[in-house]
């Protein structure tokens, strides 16, 4: 008896210990050791970064590695985790993020504390919580605006007003000069990597970088110019905490918010107009969990003589390509080819990773004159074919595509494949993301800090001639 309760005290005593242990305390040996495995992840698993790199001319990765020397000033282990998620957003990809769960269907387990990630994550967000209720209570929060970015610049769209006891100011699809005296597009590129990690855009024809999801704080001197071109300086901080709100106004609007512009909630839907002969599909996602949208596509198209089909993703946040593949299987009357060449990092990293996909398919080294110096691990995958199913719609006209700068990963699989077949044409304009298909973004965990991250571990390649070409991103 004596010994069982011994047993049990030392058993306590021991989980007593685990728990304590949650965040550990990181010396800053630790903190650089991470940090410098962190690094050679991405160099050696982040294909994009070449690819980018021939495009942009900026090199992202540098830029990364210049957060190094703020570890010597960093205290306690959340601040460690900030500043990696910080320089994950210098990658400006959708999947290039702090994992939330571990996924035991798609996930690799190898050398992975899997119970860790979401207690990770979840006590990240609470602190990051925590530091903006710090910041609210001292006064310093967010203005409450989205900047459009049009043509090379940012404007506030819509009407705001700012009042105070003293004055009240009404902006009107103000375009924004700058902030805190550094021009507003050179504020931006300083900040975005701390923005939402889906909002880093490349401007293909202004060849620049820009946000679509910039922010800056209700203090400060910010400088505006209105519709006649007459400027403005407005010192924030005389507003603070007075409301300042927007009032819907599409007159700036470059293209129709889809957010804005339908009363309904964006849901999947088919419709078919009559009148027009038209079949019209809105997608929100890529995801069918009840498996009954593609019956529906097929109950409503059925037995009617269909001129065009329209399939809308303008908003959609992805999914799976498996959904958009059934799609289709469901409408057109002959095999459609499918037909992609993907490239991979050539590196002792990646090709372990890759594993039983390295296995399954032939990867050959290869370079490529719109790369020079870079060796690519190239797949070789034999051609597959959509084949229509026994009941589908029998379709052979064009379907037409909607796109617009709000669709994200499987949504840009489909937009991409229209440039693969004719029938399938996009329409709209491009995202600024680097799109093309892909493969289920690969799990990392670094070895003292147990910070988990994602990464996309592919770029297509398919029928490029330039490094541009690799954005697959052009209606």
């Amino acid at each position: 008896m004596i010994k069982i309760t011994f047993l049990c005290l030392i058993v306590l005593y021991n989980l007593n210990c685990l728990a304590q242990e949650f965040p550990p305390a990181l010396t800053q040996h630790q903190m650089y050791e991470d940090f410098d495995e962190f690094v050679h992840i991405i160099e050696n698993a982040n294909t994009q970064l070449p690819i980018r790199k021939a495009v942009t001319r900026y090199n992202q990765l540098d830029s990364m590695k210049l957060l190094r020397f703020r570890i010597d000033t960093i205290q306690d282990y959340y601040s460690f985790i900030s500043l990696l998620d910080i320089a994950l957003g210098y990658m400006y990809d959708i999947h290039a993020v702090m994992a939330k769960q571990f996924y035991e269907q798609m996930d690799d387990s190898s050398g992975v504390d899997k119970e860790v990630i979401n207690q990770i994550y979840t006590g990240y967000r609470q602190w990051m919580n925590d530091l903006n209720e710090t910041s609210n209570q001292q006064g310093k929060r967010w203005f409450p605006c989205n900047p459009s970015y049009i043509d090379g610049n940012y404007y506030l769209h819509g009407f705001y007003i700012l009042i105070n006891e003293y004055d009240t100011v009404v902006l009107k699809n103000t375009k924004i000069i700058s902030y805190e005296n550094i021009p507003y597009h050179n504020y931006v590129l300083k900040n975005n990597a701390r923005f939402f990690k889906g909002s880093i855009r490349w401007d293909f024809k202004k060849n620049q970088y820009f946000s679509n999801a910039s922010a800056f704080h209700n203090e400060g001197e910010l400088v505006v110019e209105d519709e006649k071109g007459n400027r403005d300086t407005i010192n924030l901080s005389a507003y603070k905490g007075i409301m300042a709100k927007q009032f819907s106004d599409t007159t700036l609007f470059r293209h129709p918010n889809f957010k804005y512009c339908l009363p309904h909630k964006r849901e999947k839907k088919v419709l078919f107009f009559e009148t027009d002969k038209i079949l019209y599909i809105y997608l929100n996602d890529m995801y069918d969990a009840e498996n009954t949208f593609i019956a529906k596509v097929k109950e409503l198209g059925g037995n009617k003589e269909i001129e065009k089909i329209i399939i809308d993703v303008r908003g959609n946040r992805g999914g799976g390509d498996p959904f958009w593949h059934q799609l289709l299987k469901a409408i057109v009357a002959d095999s459609l080819i499918y037909d992609v060449q993907m490239a991979f990092c050539n590196s002792e990293l990646m090709r372990e990773r890759l594993g039983a996909h390295a296995e399954s398919t032939s990867l050959k080294v290869q370079m490529f004159h719109w790369l020079p110096d870079v060796e690519l691990l190239v797949t070789q995958y034999t051609p597959t074919y959509f084949v229509p199913d026994s009941n589908s719609l029998q379709y052979k006209g064009k379907i037409y595509v909607l796109q617009d700068e709000d669709v994200f990963s499987s949504g840009l699989s489909l937009t991409t494949y229209c440039s693969h077949v004719e029938q399938l044409v996009s329409v709209g304009e491009p995202t600024g993301l680097l799109a093309g298909f892909g493969l289920t973004p690969f799990l990392y965990q670094l070895k003292n800090s147990k910070f988990s991250f994602r990464l996309e571990p592919a770029v297509d390649i398919t029928k490029a001639n330039s490094a541009l070409d690799v954005y697959q991103d052009f209606p």
